[in-house]
């Protein structure tokens, strides 16, 4: 086995540009869906219909960033409680005040949810709990995911780290018999337990476990054939699946496989010092401000091109890139005002629970989800 603790970089620049990508196609998919309701014509090309499969590339780099970032951990309660503490304190700050804000823009304009809520609704969607209908703040269905997966994975690493690919690998097989035998649709919870969408993570795990044991042998050739695989699933999807949504299943066949190669892919270029341009990784920092925040403005923001939008393209031409300037503006307001800050407050208050902290890694301080 290679070992690549003192060849690999203490954080992939190019991972958290790719997050920044994904966050990216997340945006433009629901500006093109905006685009599409208020006027039935867009100027985005249909390509970004199905940006939603950015939420695949999250799941998948969440699996890989999570097994890099512990690979020399030991296991002990104390390492698997520290890493818990971590992504929750990741996940769940900044959210609760995306999703506050939401709350207080909600009681003037109900319209900008899309079902009903209860009370019981409401706090499952703060507490980020597994419910029949999405959460207030719909794209959080993905966190729901994420915490459940740092959960299974705070659970894998009482198993020695010789012993971690057995493990991810018996987590991937008991998830998909459950989703073989429908087990699925029972309940919300078992619903996200047996989610096709959970082999994602499964497979980001799989990639950078052999990334650190391998050496990121053949980094460009997985590059190659993931952006090959992805390019496609795209044609595939656009042009021969009559452009319907695919099951969560296919989703991982399509776009998870190739996502692992690219992430991997990307990873090992690194490592032999081929690193995207900063301003991409800058813009990484930004993707979970502009994940959280982005369905809020475009809801408010089209409101407002609703009442002044007229006949034919020159609105749009006008407003789909105001818009998405400003979301991109906002998301880095949000993270350099906000986000950060409490970044910078949960490590402090880790330094302050686990004394002495585990080794520090400098991936964990903006890993998305």
């Amino acid at each position: 086995m290679i070992s690549t603790q003192n060849l690999a970089p203490t954080r992939l620049s190019n991972i958290q540009a790719l997050r920044g990508g994904a966050a990216l196609l997340v945006v433009l998919f629901h500006l093109y869906q905006m685009e599409f309701e208020l006027g039935g014509a867009t100027i985005l090309p249909n390509f970004f219909s199905l940006g939603y499969v950015g939420v695949d590339l999250f799941f998948v780099i969440s699996g890989f960033i999570m097994v890099y970032v512990t690979w020399d951990t030991r296991p002990a309660l104390k390492t698997s409680a520290e890493f818990f503490f971590a992504r929750a304190s990741r996940i769940y700050p900044i959210y609760w005040l995306m999703a506050l804000a939401l709350l207080a823009v909600w009681t003037i304009y109900p319209s900008l949810l899309s079902a009903e809520h209860t009370v019981g609704s409401i706090i499952k969607s703060f507490l980020l709990w597994p419910d029949a209908q999405l959460p207030m703040l719909t794209v959080a269905w993905t966190l729901v995911h994420e915490m459940y997966f740092y959960l299974v994975f705070a659970i894998i690493l009482f198993v020695p780290n010789k012993w971690r690919l057995a493990a991810i690998l018996l987590w991937t097989g008991f998830v998909a018999f459950g989703n073989k035998l429908g087990l699925s649709g029972t309940s919300p919870e078992l619903r996200l337990v047996f989610n096709a969408l959970g082999l994602e993570f499964s497979l980001g795990a799989i990639a950078a476990w052999f990334f650190k044991a391998r050496g990121g042998v053949a980094g460009s050739t997985a590059l190659i054939l993931g952006l090959i695989g992805w390019v496609a699933a795209y044609i595939y999807q656009l042009g021969y699946s009559g452009n319907a949504y695919p099951s969560f299943q296919d989703r991982v066949w399509l776009f998870g496989i190739p996502g692992a190669f690219i992430t991997y892919g990307l990873a090992a270029i690194e490592m032999r010092g081929h690193v995207l341009p900063k301003w991409s990784e800058t813009f990484g920092n930004w993707s979970y401000s502009l994940y959280l925040s982005h369905l809020l403005l475009l809801g408010v923001l089209g409101m407002i091109w609703q009442k002044v939008s007229r006949v034919g393209m020159i609105d749009n031409l006008i407003a789909v890139p105001l818009i998405l300037a400003i979301a991109i503006v906002a998301s880095w307001l949000i993270y350099k005002f906000t986000e950060k800050p409490l970044i910078n407050g949960a490590k402090a208050l880790r330094r302050k629970l686990f004394t002495p902290p585990l080794r520090p890694h400098p991936q964990e301080a903006s890993s998305e989800e």
